[in-house]
């Protein structure tokens, strides 16, 4: 009877002892892990008891192909991650389903094709950008989800945000997404969607977006609901035919190479003081209205023809070299603020309507020497 007592105890010291260990393949991750003090032997296997209280794992590389970690097998025995960070790694593949603590997850410029985070309901940041095989991502389950950034996912065809109201600050680009739901985000101030497949954008109930970068594939893009936006900016779409502006916030607005784009109203944002509009070839009108904050205007290779920005006493810098303009009327009243003025290579034309043509300012401007100054 003793001998089989003192072999049962035997079998449970040994049982005792393989649970207390984790299996961790990788030698870059488990060299990390010696790095921070959790393991000091290198072997497979750490202390599970030297890991399940840790809330905080940086497996960050500063470079990439610098000590890359390929295999996290062993994270499962994290339990109580609340951070990590495995930026410019390349892992394929990552179990957090017993970490559910997790608040922020850094997994950007990784080899992942998949990402489960439904048992992850505390995240609250989340970068996934540059996982170029990433083909869908699904953070319904992520109610308190704050930041995402699943920028440069070229291969992301499915993003759903579906109930997300929570959302701050969504960074999308360059993926193939064709549709994307953030109608329960109300707090949503920043969104970055350029270059995507959207062909549809309803912004209508982000009542406090303040930033908006790109518009996908859609035609007609109504941010009249927008009230709180400081900064547009639109490049390099040929699908953009229309754009609705009511923004009495909007400070920045950048447009340039959106082919389609035929007429601009910015009589209603006030503040606007940076506007750069530039090689839209199907842009023949822009509606200044009484608006007088714009201090830079660079509106250069566009289709323009005429051009009033006579209430803009503020205007520092301007720019409509390269358009099909015949008129142009830039009397102010301030015109001696201006220190750089150029409308050459506007062949058409033939008076520039100024403050007082002898004015001695008006020798720095350029021109085309077929252009003449003129007060009438």
């Amino acid at each position: 009877m003793r001998k089989v007592i003192v072999f049962l105890l035997l079998l449970l010291s040994n049982t005792v002892f393989f649970a207390q260990t984790t299996y961790v393949p990788d030698d870059w991750f488990e060299q990390k892990l010696i790095n921070l003090g959790y393991d000091d032997v290198m072997d497979d296997y750490v202390l599970t008891a030297n890991i399940q209280n840790v809330t905080s794992l940086n497996l960050a590389n500063s470079v990439v192909g610098y000590q890359e970690i390929h295999d996290l097998t062993g994270i499962e025995d994290f339990v109580s991650l609340e951070y990590l960070n495995c930026r410019y790694n390349q892992i394929a593949s990552i179990d957090l389903s017993n970490c559910p603590n997790l608040e922020y997850l850094n997994l950007s410029r990784n080899n992942l094709t998949s990402l489960d985070l439904s048992n992850n309901t505390q995240l609250k940041n989340i970068d996934c950008s540059q996982n170029f095989s990433l083909s869908s991502l699904d953070l319904t389950n992520n109610t308190l989800l704050e930041i995402l950034n699943c920028d440069i996912c070229l291969n992301l065809n499915n993003l759903n945000l579906t109930g997300l109201s929570n959302l701050i600050e969504v960074y999308a680009r360059n993926n193939r997404v064709t549709n994307i739901d953030v109608s329960a985000a109300t707090n949503l101030k920043v969104l970055n969607i350029y270059k995507t497949r959207l062909n549809n954008l309803d912004l209508s109930n982000n009542v406090n977006l303040e930033k908006l970068y790109g518009a996908g594939r859609v035609a007609n893009l109504n941010l009249s609901s927008n009230q709180q936006l400081k900064l547009v900016k639109i490049e390099d779409t040929n699908f953009l035919h229309s754009i609705t502006l009511n923004n009495p916030n909007l400070e920045f607005l950048i447009l340039n190479n959106c082919s389609s784009l035929n007429n601009l109203d910015l009589s209603s944002s006030a503040k606007l003081h940076t506007v750069a509009i530039q090689n839209n070839s199907g842009l023949t009108n822009i509606n200044f209205g009484s608006i007088s904050a714009i201090r830079f205007l660079i509106i250069n290779d566009n289709n323009l023809s005429s051009l009033n920005i006579s209430g803009l006493n503020n205007l520092l810098k301007f720019d409509c070299k390269n358009n099909n303009l015949s008129f142009l009327d830039v009397r102010n009243a301030n015109q001696i603020k201006i220190s750089l003025f150029d409308a050459t290579n506007n062949p058409n034309l033939n008076s520039i309507l100024v403050d007082d043509p002898n004015a001695g300012y008006l020798n720095t401007w350029l021109k085309d020497s077929t252009a003449n100054f003129t007060d009438q």
